[in-house]
């Protein structure tokens, strides 16, 4: 199991995924399926942050 969580946030829950599961969403993502959450260039500058 891959666990993954917030580490700006201890008390935020921990995630636990398999490695298919995560090799599935890694898959979903390079395939653009999540492009839509995907903050704009404004977005990013109001707040504080640089496109990546």
């Amino acid at each position: 199991m891959i666990a993954i969580s917030d580490d700006k946030d201890p008390s935020a829950a921990v995630l636990l995924m398999s490695r298919v599961e995560i090799s599935k969403f890694f898959d979903g993502v390079i395939a653009g399926e999540f492009d839509d959450f995907r903050a704009s260039e404004d977005e990013l500058q109001a707040a504080g942050v640089g496109a990546g």
